[in-house]
């Protein structure tokens, strides 16, 4: 009879002590964070003559790979250390519907573009010109990475410090901007400029890296379905020594 109530009792304090262990909030010490161009948000590139187009595209994205220490990042009334790297994607692709009304075309598409995006854009589009703006979200995939410790309460252990570390390769992200175009015949230019902030996946860290991004390329058509274009990436962002350029290709099909 002894035992059983010794036992009972054990397995009571147990359950009990268990239950009144509390995990303070972490407090991070360092974050590495991949950050990305954001996908390419354009206008048809060319004069729409029909109601409605679909167009198909690919292409391919060149790159260095950069990484940036940022100062005075605090998480919890703590010195973090933290960088973030910038990382271009190799491929990219995109469905887009395009529906236009007298000079008014609204533009929608998904894509893949270090991860999957969705986005609509509202312009003009003239024989000559076009001029919109656009949004989008973004979930991005990338590394993120943080380290740091939190503080655990139990009856049995009084305010024990732990290991924290969190790692994840997916964000969410909107994007915003807005694009213009000039063609003349089957040659067409085209730029476009968005800007995102990195999703930090923590709170009370006063500082996500706002990125912005700009494309520029010029394109030829080839016939009534095909054009091939050429261009260039700009990005910038909060403590980037400079805007790095990188250098990409593709291809459209209009259906």
């Amino acid at each position: 009879m002894n035992f059983r109530i010794i036992s009972l009792i054990l397995i009571a304090s147990a359950f009990l002590l268990n239950g009144c262990v509390t995990e303070g909030d972490p407090r991070i010490s360092k974050i590495r964070m991949e950050v990305n161009p954001a996908p390419e948000m354009r206008g048809a590139g060319e004069h729409m003559t029909s109601d409605y187009q679909v167009r198909l595209s690919g292409g391919l994205n060149a790159g260095p790979s950069k990484k940036m220490e940022v100062d005075d990042v605090y998480h919890n009334g703590r010195s973090v250390d933290f960088a973030y790297s910038l990382e271009y994607g190799i491929v990219n692709a995109a469905a887009e519907l395009a529906l236009k009304k007298n000079i008014f075309m609204v533009n929608t598409g998904v894509g893949i573009n270090n991860g999957l995006y969705t986005f609509a854009s509202l312009g003009l589009n003239t024989s000559h010109f076009e001029i919109g703006f656009s949004g989008g979200v973004w979930m991005n995939h990338r590394d993120y990475d943080c380290e740091g410790d939190m503080t655990v309460t139990s009856m049995l252990v009084f305010n024990e410090v732990k290991e924290y570390s969190h790692h994840s390769n997916n964000g969410t992200s909107v994007i915003y901007g807005g694009y213009a175009g000039a063609y003349l015949g089957d040659f067409g230019l085209e730029i476009s400029a968005s800007t995102y902030e990195g999703d930090m996946e923590l709170e009370d860290v006063p500082f996500s890296p706002r990125v912005y991004t700009l494309y520029a390329s010029a394109s030829y058509r080839l016939n009534d379905h095909w054009r091939v274009r050429l261009g260039s990436v700009g990005v910038h962002g909060e403590n980037f020594d400079k805007r790095y350029w990188s250098g990409f290709g593709g291809v459209s099909y209009w259906l």
